[in-house]
This record gives C-alpha cells, structure tokens and sequence, in this order.
C-alpha cells in the first residue's frame, strides 16, 4: 500500500515525507501532553473539574507511544518487497 504524499527533498539529505514528519511532530506534543497531565492528576483531588480535564487529555492522547512504534515500523519496511509475518519475524529476531 503506497500514498501519495508530497515529499521534501534537499540537496545534502535524503528525501522526507512530508506526513511522517508531521505525525512525528503531533506525537512529540502528545507525550508532552502526557507527563503534563499525568502529573496534574498525581496532584490535584480527584473531585476538581481541573483533575477531570486533566485525565480527559491524558487519556485522548495515550496513543502517542504506539504512533511512534508505527513510524519506527514503517521506516524498517522496504516499500518495494512484500513481506510475510515469518519473514519479518525471521528479519527482526
């Protein structure tokens, strides 16, 4: 499966997709979002609006490590083979 997206390119440095680099991004500032309100919630009572605002944005950004995985698993993959599950196992153990 292949997207289209637009791709920068510089004269001393390989090509970048543009989206990756985004999500990338987006991720780095919902595991900032993370340690800002998990330590909010060690904190405060529980019975606060603030402490209830604070689990809601830890809990709306916890996918922040698994995108990140998803970013490093698709830098692994080469784009022009297709693999199979015992292969990639095979490749990476």
């Amino acid at each position: 499966m292949s997207l289209n997206t637009k791709r920068i390119s510089h004269s001393n440095q390989h090509e970048k997709d543009i989206s990756i680099e985004v999500l990338r991004i987006t991720a780095c500032i919902m595991v900032i979002i993370i340690h800002v309100s998990a330590y909010n919630t060690y904190v405060l009572p529980p019975e606060t609006f603030l402490w209830q605002a604070m689990n809601f944005w830890n809990s709306v950004v916890s996918s922040a490590v698994p995108i990140f995985f998803m970013i490093s698993g698709a830098f692994m993959l080469n784009p022009n083979i297709i693999y199979g599950i015992k292969k990639i196992e095979k490749k990476n153990y």
